[in-house]
């Protein structure tokens, strides 16, 4: 209910064409495969891409139906976090359709815009280290890694959440957590290897080339 509520109220207000400023830009990386402006989202434009195939609307309403689909995920997967926290549904339901009919959080959620997946794999990870402490799983972690590397891909101020992830790693994980730092090290990695896309991509020169970057510099 809470996820097709909001979907159906994000598709319904979905901006039907081209929309102004970034988003624009991102609906024509999106049809292109181009490279946005740093740094990059490569993973938002790869994902997009798959959404551009879905036959609905023109190539600019697939662009902006990304944002509504990951608007409306986060508004779910934000309803099993509160639920899981507060142990009551109805809580978890008031707060999270409270966020999703909000002015800012609609409005992202009805362009061509990285803000809703971009929140929507926060809320997956803070879910994931929840899900660590019930359980005490090391997995758990280690795919929060995975996912923290991989979100970087959809817009770089996941780096912001850095200090805050690595204060709960230790803190958590206490004696153990050197234990565990190379296997975390290489799943953080794993996931930032999707930056790979820019200068692959950039050697094709596509249409739209923010940068060019076939190079280090």
């Amino acid at each position: 209910m809470v996820f097709f509520l909001s979907f159906l109220f994000y598709i319904v207000t979905l901006s039907p064409s081209l929309y102004w400023r970034d988003s624009g830009e991102f609906q024509d990386v999106i049809h292109t495969l181009g490279i946005a402006h740093p740094a990059g989202s490569p993973l938002f434009i790869m994902l997009g891409k798959i959404f551009s195939f879905i036959p609905l609307g023109n190539l600019y309403f697939r662009a902006n139906f990304v944002a509504a689909f990951f608007g409306a995920l986060s508004i779910q997967l934000l309803f099993y976090l509160l639920k899981d926290i507060t142990k009551d549904k109805k809580i978890a339901i008031v707060y999270s359709l409270f966020l999703a009919f909000t002015y800012p959080f609609w409005l992202n959620s009805s362009v061509a815009e990285v803000y809703t997946a971009n929140l929507f794999f926060l809320i997956l990870m803070l879910f994931l280290i929840k899900k660590f402490v019930d359980t005490r799983e090391i997995s758990f972690l280690f795919l929060t890694t995975f996912i923290y590397g991989l979100s970087s891909g959809i817009h770089a101020g996941v780096a912001l959440y850095l200090l805050a992830f690595l204060f709960l790693y230790f803190y958590l994980l206490r004696g153990a957590a050197f234990k565990y730092l190379p296997a975390v090290v290489a799943f953080f990695l794993l996931g930032f290897s999707v930056f790979l896309f820019l200068p692959l991509r950039a050697l094709h020169w596509p249409q739209f080339n923010w940068g060019n970057p076939q190079t280090l510099s």
